[in-house]
């Protein structure tokens, strides 16, 4: 699978492509090739963990209101030390028809 379209984050570093908005989807992106699973999630994100298939993405959604301290997740691929974290946390937006 092609790399997915933006906002979508690299499980392998916790690079945050494009901007996460508040109620909105994004992808994991999982470019390695082995299936992994994303969890402890659920202060940012509507499901807690997520299945991600080897060299594809899962779709997930960000809350409406997400508890953004730390923004650390865990990924049985993460390639660094550690617990990964999502590398650009002041990404998180508020959607334009939250905010009105």
């Amino acid at each position: 699978m092609p790399i997915p379209p933006q906002p979508y984050v690299d499980i392998t570093t916790g690079n945050v492509f494009g901007t996460l908005v508040h109620g909105q989807p994004f992808y994991w992106y999982n470019p390695t090739i082995s299936n992994a699973i994303v969890s402890n999630v659920g202060n940012f994100c509507a499901v807690s963990a997520y299945e991600v298939p080897a060299g594809g993405a899962t779709i997930a959604t960000i809350l409406n209101v997400p508890n953004q301290s730390g923004n650390a997740f865990s990924s049985t691929q993460f390639a660094g030390a550690g617990m990964p974290h999502l590398q650009n946390p002041i990404s998180f937006e508020v959607a334009k028809n939250e905010a009105a």
